[in-house]
């Protein structure tokens, strides 16, 4: 396991599932340290879960998940069940369709904040590359977590009918109304 802190309050894990559309491996991110929130447990790859909760222990809060795509979500459904952690994320019609059922707490929207005494998350919904992806701004760092609506080293892939072109690039314009100059 090779966990890289970002930030004093951010910290990265990277899953063992590279290829050509995860390139390295898709990243999981931790945020906080007595109150933790991980985003995108990634594939159910149950070493990367249990890697997770070694990492977080008992201050596991919540789970965030990016979209529903196999290489971000079903992971999560395994962190809940082994840690009773409430899920929070989004899906549409469109994306219950295309990607294997998930069971979430509490479904986000744009705009919604997630509040813990170590700091603020806002959701911002950019849909695109799925219908149903959400990118997450860690206020308190002016950090934006993208999941796959902006990749490193490689192109999103934009496939209809989940997929929309025109919906991905307005997206932007709301990632860009939250992040100061």
């Amino acid at each position: 396991m090779k966990i890289t802190k970002l930030t004093p309050i951010i910290r990265r894990l990277t899953a063992g599932n590279s290829n050509m559309f995860t390139g390295p491996g898709t990243n999981s991110y931790l945020l906080g340290e007595n109150e933790v929130t991980v985003i995108d447990p990634g594939p159910p790859m149950v070493n990367h879960i249990e890697d997770l909760i070694s990492l977080t222990g008992k201050s596991l809060k919540q789970i965030l998940i990016t979209h529903t795509h196999p290489d971000h979500s079903p992971g999560a459904s395994i962190l809940k069940e082994m840690t009773g952690v409430p899920l929070y994320g989004l899906t549409t019609e469109s994306s219950r369709k295309r990607d294997e059922e998930i069971d979430i707490d509490k479904i986000l929207n744009h705009g919604d904040k997630i509040k813990t005494s170590e700091y603020s998350i806002e959701v911002i919904h950019t849909p695109g590359h799925a219908s149903n992806h959400l990118c997450y701004f860690l206020i308190d760092e002016n950090t934006l977590f993208t999941g796959d609506h902006i990749m490193d080293g490689s192109t999103v892939v934009i496939a209809p009918p989940d997929g929309n072109m025109s919906e991905y690039l307005k997206s932007f314009w709301e990632i860009s109304k939250r992040i100061p100059n």
